[in-house]
């Protein structure tokens, strides 16, 4: 029996189904949500999978964390115009997944 809903649906199965996603679920609960309003916090998770961002996606969702996502189908114009709204004051965004293949190089996050 496998972990995964038949038909499927986006649910906690999504973060007990790896321990390495109930590690990050955690971490993210204690950066994210214990951040004060007047410091709030950000995160950039890099993969070498697209697929585990798709994954992370998921888990994103189901917590409700407003994030961007940088991979090779994001075009050049949007990407310069997503880091711009995940660094902005005030931004909704609180992470930023980005596929290393998608020529991450170069890319300028700052706080």
């Amino acid at each position: 029996v496998g972990a995964e809903p038949h038909p499927y649906y986006t649910g906690e199965h999504v973060v007990q189904a790896s321990g390495k996603f109930t590690v990050l679920d955690k971490m993210l609960r204690q950066l994210l949500d214990a951040a004060a309003p007047s410091s709030p916090r950000k995160v950039v998770i890099f993969s070498n999978f697209v697929l585990t961002l798709d994954l992370l996606e998921e888990l994103l969702n189901l917590r409700g964390y407003a994030y961007l996502r940088l991979d090779g189908q994001t075009p050049r114009v949007q990407r310069q115009l997503d880091v711009e709204d995940f660094q902005r004051p005030g931004s909704p965004f609180q992470v930023y997944l980005v596929s290393t293949a998608a020529g991450g190089l170069g890319l300028t996050l700052t706080a």
